[in-house]
């Protein structure tokens, strides 16, 4: 049994669906700010309406390859405590994130080949690893990868499960036993539509997995 598992919900911008999981056990909230997700926050989310979500929960905004100076903005607009890359950012990036304070989760792509090279690059310059199954559109495939090639790593740094994961997952969740796991991630496999959340559902996978 893997120890007490934190939960991250991402792809987020709906003002009814923010409230309603504030008041539920998870750990992480995650809004996109890559134009091209079918889930981009944008001007669609506005500042105030993640204003009362509480401290415990950590607002995390999701990157493709943006500036710096772009993504300190944004994260400045939206009172960000983390901030997820999912892109092929620089390790100077990723540096300055963390020397401005924030969280970092750096994104690698769930194959053996790439999990070798950026677990090695990216070690000292983040908090976290999130992996993901490889795709061009950098996640949101709602496809998972072959999870049993984590079994050949040890990351020695915590790390986000992400990739198709839904709510029939719990199970097989629950009977991992990665050392470096440290929570999951869901998305696609927990909506109506892009963007728009089942919150009943999401309420049922949280009493499963805590």
């Amino acid at each position: 049994m893997q120890k007490k598992l934190k939960i991250k919900v991402c792809g987020l911008r709906d003002e009814k669906d923010i409230l309603k999981l504030s008041l539920m056990d998870i750990d992480f909230m995650g809004f996109i700010f890559y134009k091209p997700s079918p889930r981009y926050a944008g001007e669609m989310l506005k500042p105030e309406r993640i204003e009362n979500i509480p401290e415990r929960i950590i607002k995390t905004g999701v990157f493709v390859n943006e500036k710096a100076e772009d993504t300190i903005r944004i994260a400045q607009k939206y009172h960000l405590q983390a901030i997820q890359l999912h892109g092929n950012e620089s390790t100077d990036l990723c540096n300055e994130l963390k020397e401005k304070g924030y969280i970092v989760i750096k994104a690698l792509k769930g194959n053996k080949e790439d999990l070798v090279t950026s677990s090695i690059l990216y070690k000292e310059v983040c908090d976290y690893y999130l992996i993901d199954t490889p795709t061009v559109q950098h996640g949101g495939s709602g496809q998972k990868f072959n999870w049993s090639i984590l079994n050949e790593f040890e990351f020695n740094k915590p790390f986000f499960l992400s990739g198709g994961i839904g709510p029939h997952d719990t199970d097989i969740i629950n009977s991992l036993n990665f050392r470096d796991l440290y929570a999951v991630d869901i998305n696609s496999k927990f909506e109506t539509s892009p963007g728009k959340k089942d919150t009943t559902i999401i309420s049922e996978f949280i009493k499963k997995i805590k």
